[in-house]
């Protein structure tokens, strides 16, 4: 079981749609890095990741350092990302004005929006969570509304 806030945005944005934010290291951050972060339209984070890893690269290379701990300092910087990836977006959930229910124990992003949605009522979220509350797969949480979600 994982911890989850879920984040609804203010009554008066177009976007209504509830988003499901877990707790914790994030292994698609740290793995898609820039892609993830571009996905969450993170957009200064993909430009200091991406810019992190070149100029480590490049300095560790000028250095003269071998490709394995270029690799590693690769590694090390996805790694970084990974960590503070879902923090970065309950900030900009946050900056944004959405409000943000939490936490909430969950096998999944789907049962935390389900149980966001009967423990607290809100309409906002009961029309997301209705897609698994009738058995069916509800909207993945994600700033596209994709199906699936990443990492989520």
């Amino acid at each position: 079981m994982r911890i989850y806030s879920v984040h609804v945005p203010p009554l008066v944005s177009p976007v209504d749609r509830a988003r499901v934010v877990a707790e914790g290291f994030s292994w698609a951050a740290f793995v898609l890095g820039v892609l993830w972060a571009l996905w969450h339209r993170q957009w200064a984070a993909a430009a200091v990741v991406l810019v992190a890893g070149m100029v480590l690269a490049g300095i560790l290379g000028a250095l003269g350092a071998g490709e394995a701990t270029v690799t590693i300092a690769t590694v090390a910087v996805q790694a970084i990302y990974g960590v503070v990836a879902n923090d970065l977006r309950r900030r900009r959930y946050d900056r944004l004005g959405w409000r943000e229910i939490g936490p909430i124990a969950a096998d999944d992003a789907d049962e935390a929006l389900y149980k966001a949605a009967i423990l607290h009522r809100d309409a906002a979220i009961r029309r997301d969570a209705r897609g698994y509350d009738q058995g069916g797969r509800g909207p993945a949480p994600g700033a596209f509304g994709h199906a699936g979600g990443l990492g989520a």
